[in-house]
């Protein structure tokens, strides 16, 4: 099976500098703070894992090569990940699912430092763009 190679156009590139205020302070999503979440080998580490970890779906031989794309996940007080989902290309494409699972496990896999705040963990958004092309 074909291996997904990366270009990513930045590192942890964040769309957006607000917060989203929810109603209990516990469920505040960050996209900025003082001490940001990183994987645990750093961001060479986080790209070489999912480059190595993302392969190409078979059910995408029959699309035409979508070659751009953008995601978005939390990093959750605990270091967990959640709410990971592919935002662009807004349009559905035969392997979206497929592809969001296996960044989504991906992701998963990594040891993240949870972000910080006044000294206190945070719940925190990435957006981050890909480029991928099949080989």
């Amino acid at each position: 099976m074909n291996k997904w190679l990366f270009s990513f156009l930045f590192s942890f590139s964040l769309i957006g500098f607000s917060t989203t205020a929810q109603t209990n302070a516990d469920t505040t999503v960050y996209t900025l703070v003082e001490e940001m979440p990183h994987v645990e080998g750093g961001d060479a580490d986080f790209f070489k894992q999912l480059g190595e970890n993302i392969t190409y779906p078979p059910i995408a031989k029959n699309d035409p090569i979508i070659s751009r794309f953008v995601c978005q996940f939390i990093v959750e007080t605990d270091s967990s990940i959640s709410n990971v989902a592919i935002i662009l290309p807004k349009e559905n494409f035969s392997f979206k699912e497929e592809l969001t699972q296996n960044i989504e496990g991906t992701l998963q896999n990594m040891t993240w430092i949870p972000g910080q705040q006044d000294g206190k963990p945070v719940r925190v958004q990435f957006i981050f763009p890909i480029r991928i092309c099949s080989q």
